[in-house]
């Protein structure tokens, strides 16, 4: 796990934020210390979170610029990401290939919220920052 997201393990996600105009997020933290971080996005392309209920426990954070993933785990968010639970990706192939671009270029980050319980999220977005 990326050392700057280490501090979110356990990590209750208390808030979001979504500003669709301005293409931003903000996504507010709670730690057992009662300290309280925030995940500011700017720049959001793509965003889906599952299994959002009362309490929400983050595990892990994976960011594609911290952490080593491969094409395959890449391409299965991107799948996952233009996804509904019913249906096929609403991307087309070549959309896919452009975001997967963007990605491995950095121009895009791409953020998984792993759950220890509760949402799991994903967010495509040109940055993002830690408060």
């Amino acid at each position: 796990m990326a050392q700057l997201f280490d501090e979110f393990h356990d990590a209750e996600l208390v808030a979001i934020e979504i500003d669709r105009h301005a293409r931003s997020m903000m996504l507010r933290f709670a730690s057992g210390s009662s300290a309280t971080k925030t995940i500011g996005l700017s720049g959001v392309s793509h965003f889906r979170a599952v299994d959002l209920i009362t309490q929400n426990v983050v595990s892990r954070i994976i960011v594609s610029s911290l952490d080593r993933l491969s094409l395959e785990d890449i391409r299965r968010w991107i799948g996952w990401v233009t996804s509904l639970s019913d249906g096929e990706s609403f991307s087309t192939p070549e959309g896919s290939a452009e975001i997967e671009r963007r990605i491995s270029n950095e121009e895009y980050i791409l953020l998984v919220f792993v759950p220890s319980w509760g949402a799991e999220i994903v967010i495509i977005a040109k940055s993002y920052s830690v408060n």
